[in-house]
Parts: structure tokens; C-alpha cells; sequence
């Protein structure tokens, strides 16, 4: 099986898909978009589970969301990045014994 090669100019490439609109143009636009919108939706809470589990974080709806400290009931936590209920992103896993993991 054959891979095709191509060879672009990025430049003609971009204008094609820009028309008038220059790539400064699209980004002071983005920028502008991303000040006007609200910074975050996300609610911090406390919530503690019957498995003995404490979740101290944002949530959005009745997701982990954003930032958050989760302590498990066997005395390891976690503190970082969490998204829709899920340890996710950049943060550590602290065990009971003091030894930390990071990611």
C-alpha cells in the first residue's frame, strides 16, 4: 500500500482557509472571545462518600471538575487535576507511608 506525500505551502494553505482574514486577526479574536466568556461555572465543595471516601474540590453538575483533594478511606489522597469524576491531568498521589507519585 502507497502513502501519498504531499508538499504545502502553509501560508497558501492558510490564506485558502482565511480568505481576507489574517492569522493575527484570528487570534486577537479568540482572544477577545476567551476574556468575555466566564471564567468558570465549577463549585467548590465537600463531599463525603459512605466508602469513606472525601472528595474537597469543584464540581460541575454532580461531576469532579477542575482542581480537587481526594481522600481515600485506606489513607492515601490525591491532589490535582480531576475531570468528570476521574483523577485526571497533572497531580500526585500521596500514600499513607509518605511516598509520593506524580504525573
Amino acid at each position: 500500500m502507497a502513502i501519498a506525500r504531499y508538499r504545502i505551502d502553509i501560508d497558501q494553505y492558510l490564506q485558502s482557509l482565511l480568505g481576507d482574514t489574517t492569522i493575527q486577526q484570528v487570534v486577537e479574536e479568540v482572544k477577545q472571545e476567551t476574556a468575555a466568556a466566564p471564567v468558570s461555572n465549577i463549585e467548590q465543595v465537600v463531599i463525603e462518600y459512605t466508602d469513606g471516601t472525601r472528595y474537597e474540590g469543584g464540581v460541575i453538575g454532580n461531576e469532579w471538575a477542575g482542581f480537587g483533594r481526594c481522600f481515600f478511606s485506606n489513607g492515601n489522597y490525591y491532589e490535582g487535576e480531576v475531570d468528570h469524576d476521574v483523577l485526571h491531568g497533572v497531580g500526585t498521589l500521596i500514600y499513607a507511608n509518605g511516598d509520593k507519585a506524580r504525573k
